[in-house]
């Protein structure tokens, strides 16, 4: 499908302060700080990719996230079967996970106050997120997981907005809605969609 002119902004400024900040509410591309890249859709309804190969392995089709913990904010983690809700009750909830991978049969459905809620959802443990199946919200989900991120073929993304980052934010930051993205110890992962996305907005954040 042909993207309608100005509907895709790809930046990629370098700057010594090797950050990125996403602008997520502004209805922006989000600004570069870095050499890192963003590829940012508005509105969203076509495929983007920074890196172009799956890198791992499938996950089980009916394996979800494991291990949640909310750490800021409050709200409920509920599985039944292959699906899973996280229910939301503040504007702003982080959680952290072991693992964030949604197999091609399973779905993770988060149910927040409005359209303007974020959840921020931090993977902890080494290992790439594997999305092939449905991923579904009524407000905006940042996942950020430093191995890297998968949308691969068939993965159904139906959003608010969706920022998914090989680069940390901190709890700080996320909370005063200062969205900035930086690496921490080791090196940022790749992002990778292949799949479909829906929302206001998506922001891909990887290494360039």
């Amino acid at each position: 499908m042909k993207m309608p002119q100005n509907s895709v902004k790809r930046l990629s400024r370098r700057n010594k302060d090797k950050r990125c900040l996403l602008s997520a509410y502004s209805g922006r591309a989000p600004e570069l700080l870095s050499g890192y890249k963003v590829f940012y859709i508005f509105p969203v309804f076509s495929v983007l990719s920074l890196t172009g190969n799956l890198l791992y392995a499938a996950p089980a089709n009916t394996e979800l996230p494991t291990n949640a913990q909310i750490v800021s904010g409050s709200g409920s983690v509920s599985q039944n079967g292959s699906d899973m809700t996280v229910l939301q009750n503040t504007q702003k909830m982080i959680t952290q996970w072991d693992t964030f991978n949604i197999g091609a049969n399973a779905s993770v459905t988060f149910q927040q106050p409005d359209s303007s809620s974020v959840a921020l959802n931090r993977v902890t443990t080494a290992g790439a997120s594997q999305i092939y199946g449905s991923l579904s919200a009524n407000g905006q989900v940042f996942l950020v997981n430093p191995s890297g991120i998968t949308f691969a073929p068939g993965a159904r993304i139906d959003v608010g907005g969706i920022a998914a980052s090989g680069l940390d934010i901190t709890d700080t930051d996320f909370l005063n809605e200062n969205y900035v993205f930086a690496n921490g110890s080791g090196p940022a992962g790749d992002v990778l969609n292949q799949g479909d996305i829906i929302g206001g907005y998506v922001a891909l954040i990887g290494p360039g």
